[in-house]
């Protein structure tokens, strides 16, 4: 309640004030007194007094930034240049192949594990570990889609320019490799599939010739017809061509598209055609009458036999075709622009850094001239002296 009455009564005081002021004027001239008294009060700040402060703290003005600008010019000199290599990557991909998996290798830890290795990165970085280095690596490189135009911009930044351009180019090289090695496509995948498949198939005809070569040597001519051998060979090597066919049409499969695919029609017309001559192969069986068990072995070794051969034959061929495929689909890019040794350092911007520094310097130099002006008057001014003497006062904790 006091501070409320001491604020209306310093302001009553400047209130009654005013209002005699007024009524001097309009006693004088009614008719423009007031204008004019009212006129300077409404403009206290005129551009004459703004140039008077700057004048009267012109050194401030001119000095303070002149020296932030040559302390900021020091303190760049021990900053390290920092330089930028540039590689463009354009990826004409294939078949099924997005661009955002290159830029996915591209920052998939094997390739910067790669190159940290490759650069000896974990020396020149000064890291205590590899995954130190990686992280390091990380943070100096940027991987970037172009929208527009659809290339990838690899920047690397280093302290050294050319060990910048070597990892830049690196990154190309490393993408080159990974993408030969991960089945990207999906003839890549079909690929693998079958060169496993054929792994497995290689190793059961050597197990099935072993085992009726093995019953050979034991039991010698077991006293099997020639055209009932003739007969189950060709039975099996039919169903070991259909095996094989319907594996490959597994692949060719793709939802609602499946019966478009002319390779897949192509396919299954091949299938049914096998099947429909497997039918007239088993209809006139020779397999009447009855056999010796030494028969019955014998001819289920030949079964696995031919049916291990004909599989194992089929199968070579699927993967030939599988790799023409691949290759014929097969991710790729090209090279755009080859990082080169920067010239330049790309930072520090020490022409920019000065200059920001002797701006920001001048707007504070300014500042502090217009505060220090204000207080001066205000101090000058009996009733502002008052509200400052009221203001420290209240300021005080006890």
């Amino acid at each position: 309640m006091r501070l409320l009455g001491e604020l209306n009564h310093a302001n009553g005081f400047r209130i009654d004030e005013r209002n005699e002021r007024v009524h001097a004027a309009t006693t004088r001239n009614p008719s423009n007194q007031i204008h004019q008294l009212y006129e300077p009060m409404e403009d206290e700040i005129s551009l004459l007094d703004l140039a008077i402060t700057l004048a009267k703290h012109k050194r401030l003005i001119i000095g303070m930034p002149i020296a932030v600008a040559l302390i900021a010019g020091i303190v760049t000199l021990f900053i390290p240049n920092t330089y930028k290599a540039t590689t463009k990557i354009f990826p004409i991909g294939g078949k099924n192949v997005s661009t955002e998996i290159y830029v996915s290798l591209l920052k998939s830890e094997p390739v910067a594990d790669s190159l940290v290795k490759r650069f000896k990165l974990q020396t020149a970085y000064n890291r205590a570990t590899p995954e130190d280095a990686r992280e390091q690596l990380i943070d100096v490189t940027q991987i970037a889609l172009d929208k527009k135009d659809g290339t990838i911009g690899v920047n690397v930044s280093d302290h050294s320019g050319k060990l910048a351009a070597a990892i830049a180019n690196g990154y190309a090289d490393q993408l080159r490799q990974i993408s030969e090695q991960l089945p990207i496509t999906e003839a890549s995948t079909r690929r693998i599939s079958l060169e496993k498949q054929q792994v497995r198939a290689q190793q059961e005809l050597i197990d099935a010739e072993t085992a009726l070569a093995d019953f050979k040597a034991q039991s010698g001519d077991v006293g099997v017809n020639g055209n009932i051998e003739a007969y189950v060979k060709s039975s099996m090597a039919l169903k070991a061509q259909i095996a094989a066919k319907e594996v490959e049409l597994a692949f060719l499969r793709n939802g609602d598209d499946t019966m478009k695919n002319a390779s897949y029609v192509r396919l299954q017309q091949e299938v049914n055609s096998l099947w429909s001559e497997l039918g007239k192969v088993e209809g006139g069986s020779l397999l009447t009458g009855n056999f010796t068990k030494p028969q019955l072995d014998y001819l289920r070794l030949v079964k696995e036999q031919s049916y291990a051969q004909t599989n194992a034959m089929e199968l070579r061929k699927q993967v030939a075709l599988a790799r023409i495929e691949e290759s014929n689909n097969a991710a790729n890019f090209q090279i755009l622009q080859k990082a080169a040794i920067p010239d330049r350092p790309s930072s520090p911007q020490r022409s920019k850094i000065i200059l920001i520094a002797a701006l920001a310097s001048v707007f504070l130099a300014v500042l502090w001239a217009f505060i220090t002006e204000a207080l001066q008057h205000a101090k000058q001014d009996p009733e502002s002296s008052k509200q400052f003497q009221l203001l420290q006062r209240y300021l005080k904790w006890n």
